[in-house]
C-alpha cells in the first residue's frame, strides 16, 4: 500500500478539467504515477506515488507549468490543524479514500470484507427491484393499449404486492463455495506499483488513471492454483525476460496477459451448512439436485440479522489445467528475442506449473485492450513435448456429464453454483416427455445438455427465428442471454410462438431481465398470440464477494 506522504494534491487546476484530462497532462509529461483523481468543476486533484523518486520528478515537473495565467501549485495532501492552511483542500479524505483503495481486493472483490449473508440481502434486493421495474414497465405498457378494468390478473396483484412485485421472489441461492470458486482467471501483465514488472489485476479502471498491475494476493475468488500459475509468469518477466510487458501509459509491451482455465472430472459441490463436498450430488444428473439446499430466504423486516455459514472445504486440486500467454509479437526487440524466451518460458512452465499441465498455448494479439478477438491467433509454444501429450482443450464437469473447453469457448466460471443455477431452471421449466426444449443463446449448450433428460428434444440456438417457426409442438424454452439481453427480433419471436408456454429467463443483468420481461407481458392486441405473465423468480449468487447476482425468472402464458 502507498504510504500518505506520497500523495500530493496538484492546485491551481482548471475548473473544467475531469480526471482524463488530468490523466492526459501526466502522460504527456512522462510522469510515473499510480492513482490520479480530479473532479470537474474543481480546481485541484490528488495523485498518489509508488516512490519519493516518481512523487519528487512530478513535482518538479508540474511547477513548471502555467495554467490559465495561473503556476500549477504542488502540496503534501495531508489535513493541517490550522484551518486556514486545511482550506486549500475542500475534500481531504479524497486521498485517503485513493490510498485505501490500493487493496486490490476492493477492486476485483469489493464485498470480500462483507459477511456472506449481507452479500446475498445486498443480491436480493437487487433482484426485488427488477421485479418491481417489470410492474412498472408493464403498467405503462397495459395503460397506452388497455383499459384498467381490462388487465390481467397478475399485473393487478402486483401492483399490491410488497414492493410492487411482478412475482413472488422466493429467496436467493447462496453459491456452494465461496473461496477460490473461479475455474477461469484472466491475469494482466504490466507495470506495477513498484515499477516491476508484476502479473494480477489493474488496480481500476484506466480512465480513473490506474494503470498499477497488482498480484492477486488474498483475492478470495481465486484458486490457489491460478494464483501459482501467476507467481510463476511475474517470476519469469522479472528474472530471466528481457522483452518489456505491456504499459498501458504507453501502449507498448511484449507480455500481456495470462489465461487460466482449470478442469475437474468430478464436480466440487460443498453443502450449504457444513460446507462437506456431497460426493453422490456431485456425480449424478444436474436435474436430481435438489437445488432448495442452497437456498436462502430473506426476512422481510429491514435490518433483521441474515446468518450464513462460510464454512467451507478446500476444493480438490484440477485435474486438467490450460495456461495462454498472450503476447504483443510487434513490440520492439520482439523479432530478435521473442522465440528464445518463448521456448524458454515454455520448459519453464512445463517445469514448474502444477500438475497436470494439459493444455499450453500462445496467443497474438496487438489491439489496446488485451481483449483479443475470438479468432486471435493461437499457436502451439515452441519446443513442445516430444510425447505429443498437450492438447487443444480440457475437460471440466458439470454433474454426470464432461464438457470439452476450447480456449475461448464460455463456460460458467463457478462450477458448482451454475450446477444448482440449472438444477433451478430445470425444475422451473419442468418440461413435458414430449416436448422441445429450446436453449437460446445457449453457448457451449451446458443448460440444454443438463436438461436433456426430462425433454423429447432439445434445441440449442443462437438465432431463434427459424427454429421457432418450424416447432410444431408445445414448447418449453430457457433463455440465458449476455449482459445485453435478448435482440428485440429474439423477443418478437418467442411472443409469436403460440406453441411456447412457458419460459425461464436466467439473467446476468436484473436492469435487461426488467426490460425484456415487460416486453414479453406486454399486451398483443386483436388477433395476437396471449403475452407471458411472470410466476415467480429467485436470485442466484454465481459470484461471491462482488456486486454481481443473477436472476431467475420463470413466465407462462
Amino acid at each position: 500500500m502507498v504510504a500518505a506522504s506520497l500523495n500530493a494534491c496538484v492546485q491551481n487546476l482548471p475548473r473544467k478539467w475531469d480526471q482524463q484530462r488530468l490523466v492526459a497532462l501526466l502522460q504527456e509529461q512522462g510522469l510515473q504515477y499510480v492513482v490520479a483523481r480530479k473532479k470537474a468543476g474543481r480546481p485541484y486533484a490528488f495523485v498518489s506515488f509508488a516512490c519519493a523518486e516518481h512523487r519528487a520528478a512530478a513535482e518538479a515537473a508540474l511547477r513548471t507549468l502555467t495554467l490559465a495565467g495561473r503556476p500549477m501549485a504542488v502540496r503534501d495532501a495531508t489535513v493541517g490543524r490550522d484551518k486556514g492552511a486545511a482550506a486549500q483542500l475542500v475534500e481531504p479524505t479524497e486521498a485517503t479514500r485513493a490510498v485505501a483503495e490500493m487493496d486490490i481486493r476492493n477492486a476485483v472483490t469489493p464485498l470480500w470484507q462483507v459477511p456472506y449473508g449481507e452479500q446475498l440481502r445486498r443480491k436480493h434486493a437487487v433482484v426485488a427491484a427488477a421485479l418491481a421495474r417489470i410492474t412498472k414497465l408493464s403498467a405503462k405498457a397495459h395503460r397506452a393499449a388497455l383499459r384498467p378494468g381490462t388487465w390481467p390478473a397478475w399485473l393487478h396483484t402486483a401492483r399490491g404486492a410488497p414492493g410492487n412485485a411482478a412475482a413472488p421472489l422466493v429467496g436467493i441461492v447462496r453459491s456452494p463455495q465461496l473461496q477460490g470458486y473461479r475455474n477461469k482467471c484472466e491475469f494482466t501483465v504490466g507495470v506495477g506499483t513498484d515499477d516491476k514488472p508484476a502479473v494480477g489485476f489493474l488496480l481500476g479502471a484506466y480512465k480513473d488513471g490506474l494503470t498499477a498491475v497488482v498480484p492477486p494476493t488474498g483475492c478470495r475468488n481465486v484458486s490457489a492454483v491460478a494464483a501459482e500459475c501467476a507467481a510463476l509468469l511475474q517470476a519469469f518477466v522479472r528474472q530471466r525476460s528481457r522483452l518489456p510487458v505491456w504499459d498501458k501509459r504507453c501502449n507498448s509491451g511484449f507480455w500481456r496477459l495470462l489465461l487460466v482455465r482449470e478442469g475437474r472430472r468430478r464436480m466440487h459441490l460443498p453443502d450449504s451448512v457444513s460446507g462437506q463436498p456431497l460426493a453422490a450430488a456431485a456425480a449424478g444428473p444436474v436435474t436430481d439436485l435438489d437445488w432448495q439446499r442452497w437456498l436462502i430466504t430473506v426476512p422481510e423486516a429491514p435490518g433483521a440479522a441474515l446468518e450464513v455459514s462460510e464454512a467451507q472445504a478446500a476444493p480438490p486440486p484440477p485435474d486438467e489445467l490450460m495456461l495462454i500467454v498472450q503476447v504483443d509479437p510487434t513490440a520492439p526487440g520482439a523479432d530478435a528475442l521473442a522465440q528464445g524466451e518463448l521456448a524458454a518460458l515454455g520448459e519453464f512452465l512445463r517445469q514448474s506449473a502444477p500438475r497436470p499441465l494439459t493444455t499450453l498455448l500462445l496467443q497474438h494479439h496487438s489491439g489496446l485492450s488485451n481483449a483479443a478477438a475470438p479468432d486471435a491467433l493461437l499457436l502451439p509454444f515452441p519446443a513442445p513435448p516430444a510425447d505429443g501429450g498437450e492438447r487443444q482443450c480440457i475437460c471440466d464437469a458439470l454433474g454426470d456429464l464432461t464438457f470439452r473447453i476450447s480456449p475461448s469457448a464460455f463456460f460458467q466460471v463457478n462450477t458448482g453454483a451454475a450446477a444448482v443455477l440449472y438444477a433451478l431452471a430445470g425444475a422451473w421449466a419442468a418440461p413435458d416427455p414430449g416436448a422441445v426444449l429450446l436453449d437460446i443463446c445457449c453457448g457451449t449448450g451446458t443448460i440444454g445438455l443438463t436438461l436433456a433428460r426430462r425433454a423429447a428434444r432439445v434445441v440449442g440456438v443462437d438465432i431463434v427465428e427459424s427454429a421457432v417457426a418450424d416447432a410444431r409442438t408445445a414448447l418449453v424454452a430457457v433463455v440465458d442471454p449476455p449482459r445485453a439481453g435478448l435482440h428485440p427480433r429474439v423477443l418478437h419471436s418467442l411472443l409469436q410462438c403460440a406453441a411456447l408456454r412457458r419460459l425461464v429467463y436466467v439473467s446476468c443483468n436484473p436492469d435487461t431481465l426488467a426490460r425484456d420481461a415487460a416486453a414479453l407481458c406486454a399486451p398483443q392486441g386483436r388477433g395476437g398470440p396471449l403475452p407471458f405473465a411472470p410466476v415467480r423468480a429467485a436470485a442466484v449468487d454465481l459470484f461471491p464477494h462482488t456486486a454481481h447476482v443473477e436472476a431467475v425468472l420463470l413466465l407462462e402464458r
